[in-house]
């Protein structure tokens, strides 16, 4: 299976850095990859991320899978913080982009990207002569 990540981004299990006025630290989430009969599926867990701050593009052969969310100060002021996980695929030629779903559910995102009927795997009927 062909579906690399290209990515230059730290695990997301890693400690983000401090973020000052406004920006966010970029994290890497943990995903899985999965190719069953008739889709690719990503799975990325998006902890604390709400379904209006989850992007899924899908551009020129490159699925991108994003997300923010704030960090809340221990102080209980002071500026807004942002965490953003960000992950950067390759599909596969052969897949049908106009098709491509996402659902989040538990802070886990997970996209399904649709193989071409082509890519789908057939049986052939033997024929007796």
């Amino acid at each position: 299976m062909s579906f690399p990540s290209h990515d230059s981004i730290p695990q997301a299990e890693a400690t983000p850095a401090a973020s000052v006025g406004g920006s966010a630290a970029i994290l890497r989430p943990a995903v899985d990859v999965y190719e069953t009969r008739d889709a690719f599926l990503v799975r990325a867990d998006l902890p604390g991320v709400s379904r209006d701050r989850v992007e899924v593009k899908l551009d020129a052969g490159q699925l991108t899978v994003s997300g923010r969310r704030p960090i809340r100060p221990e102080t209980g002021s002071g500026p807004e913080t942002w965490v953003e996980y960000r992950r950067h695929f390759t599909v596969p030629r052969d897949t049908d982009g106009s098709r491509v779903r996402a659902h989040l559910e538990g802070g886990v995102l997970t996209v399904e990207v649709p193989k071409a009927e082509a890519r789908k795997p057939r049986t052939v009927d033997v024929q007796v002569a």
